[in-house]
């Protein structure tokens, strides 16, 4: 992938890119008829594209030393792109062994508006070069038969195709380096891609919904022996929903910009306005990183609260597992540990997509956008909603 500007310079100096959930863990998933290879093929040529979509990108090298000592590089971010319209907003949190970096940019009329800890510049540049700041590949690639070791293909419970590609000894080298491998491991002296996989996961009806993959190298860097861990994660959301809303007030902020030719590189520094490293479980995480990253702030028993639009808030309240939107007198609740939610008298499940006899369906669609806003939340933390879940299974 081409690294364009300051923007993925500083990027790759100071990051990588959180680890991906464990995928190896059991799932409820029957095979899919036919072969795997062909119908795999079959879902890339679909070419169900959307003209709108956010992604949530978690990546990280994890590096061990030849005594045993680790070093860590990791990145969670979100874009929210609009290609109809050629505009875009996007987030990175980076954790570089200590050091941390936030980003937050917004793209239109060809140029990216970014703020990289606090210091505020401009490039320009194409949508095309955009997405490629995430570092991580914002499409499934068509891998040739021949680059294939193995290929699996099953259906889990909701419908979803989910493919797990093993890349053999030929492929996997050239595939992470060209695709993945941005702090640039596979040129390093003696370098060997011991391992590569992926795994794309597509709905029923066709859409992309995910990736994961895992790349492990061993090289000589100064003479010393290396094994490094690549895992990446991107989830796909807000198929044709995605909009990017630029003010007024924030066109003219951007106007405040310099051009990133012009700015001292030696004061971009450290990020240090709070900790952002991960708690020891996924609910503290979420929990601080609502507040520092987000800016929610604590109410009685323990729960956080962001207000909005005078009328509007969210309300994550970790007690009793919920998260709650409210909008003047009406609340919507929804419960992560039982995947449901409720408003008023109208209740629905989401995991049996059952809804009690009360519900509209105007209702019900507004009860999904919901549980999208937690999600939301939850990939601005560089979480997901299934490690919430997972958490107090």
């Amino acid at each position: 992938m081409k690294k364009t500007g300051l923007t993925l310079l500083t990027a790759v100096l100071l990051a990588g890119c959180t680890s991906a959930p464990d995928q190896s863990a059991a799932e409820n998933t029957t095979p899919l008829d036919g072969d795997p290879y062909t119908l795999y093929t079959d879902e890339l040529n679909r070419e169900n594209i959307p003209d709108s979509a956010s992604y949530s990108v978690r990546c990280e090298y994890r590096f061990r030393f030849s005594d045993d000592t680790l070093s860590l590089y990791s990145m969670d971010g979100v874009l929210e792109s609009d290609e109809a319209n050629e505009t875009a907003h996007l987030t990175q949190h980076i954790a570089a062994n200590g050091l941390n970096s936030t980003m937050e940019s917004y793209y239109y009329d060809d140029t990216l508006f970014n703020e990289y800890n606090g210091i505020t510049y401009y490039e320009n540049m194409t949508f095309a070069n955009v997405k490629e700041i995430m570092l991580v590949p914002l499409k499934p690639y068509a891998f040739p038969e021949q680059l294939i070791e193995t290929v699996s293909a099953v259906k889990d419970e909701e419908g979803n195709h989910i493919y797990t590609i093993v890349l053999n000894e030929q492929s996997r080298q050239d595939y992470f380096k060209n695709h993945y491998d941005f702090y640039g491991t596979a040129s390093f002296d003696q370098a060997e891609v011991t391992y590569g996989s992926v795994r794309a996961v597509f709905s029923e009806e066709g859409r992309w919904l995910s990736e994961t993959a895992e790349f492990t190298t061993n090289f000589v860097y100064e003479e010393q022996p290396i094994e490094a861990t690549y895992t990446s994660e991107v989830s796909v959301f807000n198929h044709d929903a995605t909009r990017i809303t630029l003010s007024d007030e924030l066109k003219k902020k951007h106007q405040t910009y310099v051009a990133a030719a012009d700015i001292d590189t030696s004061q971009i520094a450290d990020d240090t306005q709070y900790d952002d490293s991960p708690e020891e479980t996924v609910s503290a995480t979420f929990r601080k990183r609502l507040i520092n990253r987000l800016g929610y702030e604590e109410i009685e028993g323990g729960a956080v609260r962001m207000i909005y639009n005078t009328n509007e808030g969210y309300t994550v309240d970790f007690t009793n597992k919920t998260f709650i939107y409210s909008n003047y007198s009406i609340n919507y609740v929804y419960s992560w540990q039982g995947d449901l939610i409720s408003m008023g008298a109208c209740t629905y499940d989401f995991g049996k997509d059952l809804a009690s006899s009360e519900c509209k369906d105007s209702t019900i669609e507004k009860m999904k956008d919901v549980r999208n806003y937690l999600m939301m939340e939850l990939y601005y933390c560089g979480l997901s909603l299934e490690d919430l879940q997972s958490e107090n299974s």
